[in-house]
């Protein structure tokens, strides 16, 4: 008989009180169905969840994009997960792993965590439970980041670019022709998904979930008025848009794109 995930509570941890740009979540989980588990409470909480279904999925994930911590399930695939760690390590990707087992032996438990593990969690367990996890996790990396010096400069970002616009995700950064402009942070997120589809629609619902987990048209309008105000930021330059296709949503064309 398959064992319970865990059992959903209604009762949650507190919301984050202050509106800057959404925790970044990695769930690596091969099931399916327990990734939906993992990720629909998560998104609940305003955090922005991706999942994939590998360890080699995952790892190719953090080469790509900044993200806060990962979740990862290590059952039926340990010996992955121990080359996965080594591979974080190889790569210089420093970010907090919440591990996943239904394995309750205190030497393995030991052995993931010297792996480089932040924490480690025995299933079943509730959500509120995981939830509460997450948030420690998270809430010890801000603390380190506020006390630990600068980092040394990296190699440079490649940018996301459409037309004369380059758009670093990791530095919050957006420049046009040259010029830099200074972005809000949900308008910073909602051009940064539209750069991501570059010349394609992208809905108001896929860009409203960027807002918060509640999608209604309330949240609709609220588009509007981020795009309209990146708009106005982007008269002053020729060569790039934000156009709307009427009853689907917005799409970010370039010179060189219709």
């Amino acid at each position: 008989m398959r064992r319970l995930y865990f059992a959903y509570t209604p009762i949650l941890p507190e919301r984050r009180a202050d509106e800057t740009l959404p925790y970044r979540i990695l769930v690596i989980e091969h099931d399916p169905s327990i990734a939906s588990l993992l990720s629909y409470p998560l998104a609940q909480e305003g955090y922005s969840v991706t999942c994939v279904n590998r360890g080699s999925s995952g790892l190719s994930e953090l080469k790509k994009r900044l993200y806060d911590m990962a979740v990862c399930d290590i059952d039926h695939a340990a010996d992955e997960f121990s080359i996965f760690m080594h591979s974080l390590q190889q790569c210089l990707i420093d970010v907090p792993i919440l591990v996943l087992s239904s394995n309750p032996n205190e030497a393995d438990i030991a052995a993931c965590l010297r792996s480089g593990a932040e924490d480690y969690i025995v299933k079943p367990f509730g959500v509120e439970h995981f939830l509460a996890r997450i948030y420690a996790i998270l809430r010890r990396g801000r603390k380190c980041c506020m006390e630990e010096e600068p980092f040394p400069a990296l190699a440079e970002e490649t940018a996301i670019e459409v037309g004369n616009l380059h758009i670093f995700p990791e530095k919050y950064e957006v420049s046009v022709s040259g010029t830099k402009l200074t972005l809000p942070s949900k308008e910073f997120e909602l051009l940064l998904r539209l750069a991501e589809h570059k010349g394609a629609v992208v809905s108001k619902n896929d860009l409203a979930h960027l807002l918060g987990p509640a999608v209604n048209p309330k949240s609709c309008r609220k588009v509007d008025v981020y795009v309209s105000s990146i708009r106005k930021k982007f008269r002053p330059f020729d060569g790039i848009r934000i156009e709307a296709v009427r009853g689907r949503g917005y799409k970010l064309v370039g010179s060189m794109e219709s």
